[in-house]
């Protein structure tokens, strides 16, 4: 496995389980009930803005510590650097991503014109964020697969 693909599949990995573990505390909260009373859209803004910030730092995180134990294995004073074709296959997964959350966003926008809640609507804002990514991923790991 590459360093790109690498780094493709850790965050893949680390998405997965950050969306996995916020969809479980949001189905725990709304089992419970948090949902119904009057502070309900802030109590949603916050669980986003937390899964927004986890990701970020977790990312980070193991981006960072992945680096230094590959660097540390591998003992390459060569640095890793992009060429063209890793760029290539970045856009072309930046691209599926994108498309991916348009979709996702106007069917949300469907939703709350056929009155759906603003819960719903923003969650499914953030599935459509979540697929996006995850789909650009996916899109760039068969990428660098299959060599183009």
């Amino acid at each position: 496995m590459t360093y790109q693909e690498k780094g493709i599949a850790i965050a893949l990995s680390i998405l997965v389980l950050m969306y996995g573990i916020y969809g479980v505390a949001l189905y725990q909260m709304f089992q419970d009930g948090r949902f119904e009373s009057s502070d309900a859209t802030s109590l949603l803004g916050k669980s986003i803005l937390a899964l927004m910030a986890a990701v970020v730092v977790v990312t980070v995180a193991v981006r960072i510590g992945v680096t230094i134990f590959d660097a540390i294995a591998a003992r390459d004073a060569n640095p890793v650097i992009a060429d063209e074709r890793d760029k290539q296959i970045e856009l072309r997964g930046l691209r599926i991503s994108h498309f991916v959350f348009a979709a996702g966003f106007v069917l949300s926008m469907v939703a709350l014109a056929l009155g759906q809640s603003p819960f719903v609507v923003i969650n499914l804002v953030i599935v459509s964020l979540g697929a996006g990514e995850v789909s650009g991923s996916l899109g760039q790991l068969y990428l660098y697969r299959r060599g183009v």
